[in-house]
């Protein structure tokens, strides 16, 4: 009766075990899903947003788009706009958190939450970029910049030529879409178009 009474207990204190480790691997698997779905909503979120402020500045906007260099190779554009203002050649960056980055510094360095890790000075191939447009469309004003779409920030002061989202939207918002405007820039948009071509993949 005793013995019984123990196979009893053990066969429910295993049983409990089970039931706590289906929990935990449950809440585990749970947190992970929850994780990963913010992740691809947040990333969705931030595509969204700098897709509202290209449609909203431009009248028309091509992305990832190759273009002769000038030195018989070529160069990839991250976007390239047609404003009232000109075109406008950005090369978008996701870094997010203290970004410490000077004019004549080889590397900038982001810390966040996740770690730090550094990457190369985007100045000159911004540059690059913008020199190969102008010299395709020579009589159309052209400006370039390194847009940062999250929330970045440079407490140690933010060098040349670097934008938030916002600050685009608000340079670059037109008042009216001037049929003459457009019509004085688009030839020279139809080119860049018909020389260049959609990067791979």
């Amino acid at each position: 009766m005793i013995t019984g009474f123990f196979n009893n207990r053990c066969f429910v204190e295993r049983a409990l075990e089970m039931d706590d480790l289906s929990y935990y691997t449950l809440a585990g698997l749970l947190a992970i899903g929850i994780l990963v779905t913010v992740f691809f909503v947040r990333r969705r979120q931030q595509a969204l947003t700098l897709n509202r402020v290209a449609k909203h500045i431009s009248f028309e906007w091509v992305q990832d788009f190759v273009l002769p260099d000038g030195f018989d190779g070529e160069i990839q554009v991250d976007h390239l706009l047609l404003t009232s203002k000109g075109l406008v050649v950005l090369d978008v960056k996701e870094a997010e958190g203290n970004i410490f980055g000077g004019n004549r510094m080889e590397e900038w360095t982001v810390i966040s939450s996740t770690g730090r890790y550094t990457f190369r000075n985007p100045q000159g191939l911004i540059f690059d970029k913008v020199s190969a447009v102008r010299r395709l469309v020579p009589n159309v004003p052209v400006k370039g910049y390194i847009l940062f779409t999250k929330q970045a920030r440079f407490e140690k002061g933010r060098p040349d030529d670097v934008l938030t989202l916002q600050e685009l939207d608000e340079m670059y918002a037109p008042v009216a879409r001037y049929e003459q405007m457009l019509n004085a820039f688009r030839p020279h948009w139809q080119k860049l178009i018909e020389v260049g071509h959609a990067a791979a993949g």
